[in-house]
Formats: C-alpha cells, sequence, structure tokens
C-alpha cells in the first residue's frame, strides 16, 4: 500500500532536507514502488525522485513539486490539477488521462513522456524543452506554450484552442514545433508570434490561429500519415489559417 512509501515522516525528512539546501540525509527517493492511488495533496515534493513507480490515480492536486525527477514513471488517471512541476526532468513517463488543469511545466527536461487523452487545459509548458512526447487528444485549450521546443512531438487531434479574454502572458509566442504531428488538431485562437513550424504534419489540422506577429512554416507535410509524400509551400498552411 502506498502509505508504506510515503507517509508524513517520510514527507517531514524531505522538508528537512530541503531546509538543509538539498545536503545530506532525507531526500525523498522512491525506486520501483506501488504508490497507485496515494491521496497526498497539498504536499511539498520539490526535487523528490521516482523512479520507475507507480502513482496511478494518484491524487496530488496543488503540490509543490519543482525539480521533481520522474523517471519511467506510470501516473495514468492521477489528478495533477495545479501542481507546481516547474524545473521538472520527466524521461519516459505515463500520463495518460490524468486530470491536471493549471499544472505547471515551466523549465521543464520532457522526454518520452505520454499525456494522451490528458486534461492541461490552462497549464503552463514555458521554456521547457519537449521530445518524442505524446499530447494525442489530450485539453490544451488556453494553455502557455511560450519560448517551448517541442522535437518529434505528438498533437494529434489535440485542442489547442486560445480564447484569452484578456490573454495571459506567454501562449506560443517563440515557441517552435520541429517534426510536430499536427494531423487533426485543432489551433482555433492559438496566438502565433515568432512560432516556427519545422517540417511537421498539417493534414486534417482546423481552426485559424491569431497571428500576432511574424512566424515561420517549412516543408509543411499534408500527407494523410505523415510520411513526408506531400510536402507543400509554406503558403499552404497559410491560406489555411487564413493568412493569406
Amino acid at each position: 500500500m502506498w502509505t508504506d512509501w510515503l507517509d508524513k515522516e517520510v514527507l517531514r525528512a524531505h522538508n528537512a532536507w530541503l531546509r538543509a539546501d538539498r545536503s545530506g540525509p532525507g531526500r525523498l527517493v522512491r525506486e520501483g514502488r506501488d504508490l497507485s492511488d496515494a491521496m497526498i495533496s497539498g504536499v511539498r515534493m520539490t526535487a523528490a525522485r521516482f523512479e520507475e513507480c507507480d502513482l496511478s490515480r494518484a491524487y496530488v492536486e496543488l503540490s509543490e513539486a519543482e525539480d521533481i525527477e520522474l523517471i519511467r514513471c506510470v501516473l495514468a488517471e492521477a489528478n495533477l490539477t495545479g501542481v507546481n512541476a516547474c524545473g521538472a526532468t520527466i524521461e519516459g513517463t505515463n500520463f495518460v488521462g490524468i486530470q491536471a488543469a493549471h499544472l505547471e511545466l515551466d523549465n521543464a527536461n520532457i522526454d518520452g513522456a505520454d499525456f494522451t487523452d490528458a486534461d492541461m487545459a490552462r497549464c503552463d509548458i514555458i521554456g521547457a524543452i519537449v521530445r518524442n512526447t505524446s499530447f494525442r487528444n489530450a485539453n490544451l485549450t488556453e494553455a502557455s506554450l511560450s519560448r517551448t521546443r517541442f522535437i518529434d512531438c505528438d498533437f494529434r487531434e489535440a485542442d489547442l484552442t486560445w480564447f484569452g479574454e484578456p490573454p495571459r502572458a506567454g501562449d506560443a509566442t517563440q515557441t517552435r514545433f520541429v517534426r510536430c504531428d499536427l494531423r487533426g488538431a485543432y489551433v482555433k485562437g492559438r496566438r502565433l508570434n515568432g512560432t516556427v513550424f519545422e517540417s511537421c504534419g498539417f493534414a486534417g489540422t482546423s481552426g485559424a490561429p491569431l497571428i500576432e506577429g511574424p512566424y515561420s512554416v517549412s516543408a509543411p507535410d499534408f500527407s494523410v500519415d505523415f510520411d513526408g509524400s506531400d510536402i507543400r509551400s509554406s503558403q499552404e498552411v497559410f491560406s489555411l489559417w487564413g493568412a493569406g
């Protein structure tokens, strides 16, 4: 049971480690543990490390988790609403179906994660590096993605709608998408300024983003299978978005 590995004494020792400038004993480190269904909302897990742990359906709402390390963990269907995970290091972790509105992942380093079907409305992924990660069918409405590099990521059928009245800081300003799959993504109102799309898939993309400044598109792929068989000019994307 999760309480065998993550109780008040463990968290108290971790807080003492943090107060000691992250030195000495007490750091929260868990490897290969079953922490599924854990109820740990509102706690401080800054710089904790979890490796190959099962945190499925964990309730971690409103917790402080800056600089956390999540290595090949499972957090499927967990509640991460309002969690501050800025500066996180995330590798090969399963976040399928999480509830994570207002999740903060600023300056995170994410590689090989799976956010398929995640509800990440109004989350912040600012100044991060995200590689080989799936956001397929994720709810990213009003998510701020400013200054983040997305490399080889999957945004198929993702909802990237931006309503923002008034707009929140960030959005897709100076965001870079490299070899990302945007097939079927909905981008209505998504604010673009200094945004770069390089060798991305656009088949079935719908909705017109809001063009607030210069942006660039190179080698857009309109093939159904995103296999490079239908590379068109950037003008095709401009026309698709009503930017002429």
